[in-house]
């Protein structure tokens, strides 16, 4: 099954707005669950600042992220 870069878009957008609710399903979502650029690429990264830190970057690091 692929996803779809709108879904993505709404999966992420969903997680950075609520990051307590992507605790229960982090164990879900590894390093190459989304398959789609650029979340393909930026997602790892998003994801260890997590694991790190229990926060996402914030929609303003986002763009430094992406590039």
């Amino acid at each position: 099954m692929t996803t779809s870069t709108n879904d993505e878009d709404l999966i992420l957008a969903y997680y950075l707005q609520n990051p307590m609710e992507f605790h229960m399903v982090s164990d879900r979502l590894h390093e190459g669950v989304f398959l789609t650029e650029p979340w393909k690429r930026v997602w790892p990264v998003m994801l260890k600042a997590w694991q790190g830190s229990k926060c996402f970057p914030t929609p303003s690091e986002l763009p430094s992220l992406i590039k």
